[in-house]
């Protein structure tokens, strides 16, 4: 999660596979999560999805980071960056 007051912006896993072993398996690159993106307003109590996890892209967001109106992250399953508008 990136925490830009009163916002937060968090990467949420869809599932976590039974028997990973947090956060060691995840640092070592043993397993990916499939990942929605989620704006937190603590101001309004308000949720709102930025991205859903799809089956047809998969992100497994690491190092987000917000500014403005957009969202960056890393995508763990590429290393590439990442830009969403808000």
């Amino acid at each position: 999660c990136f925490f830009s007051e009163p916002k937060i912006y968090c990467a949420i896993p869809s599932e976590i596979p039974p028997k990973t072993i947090l956060l060691d398996d995840y640092f070592k690159r043993a397993i990916y999560f499939k990942d929605s993106l989620y704006q937190i307003d603590t101001q309004n109590n308000s949720l709102f999805e930025i991205f859903s996890a799809v089956e047809s892209f998969s992100i497994d967001a690491i190092h987000l980071f917000a500014s403005e109106n957009q969202v960056f992250f890393i995508n763990k399953y590429d290393d590439k960056l990442y830009k969403l508008e808000l």
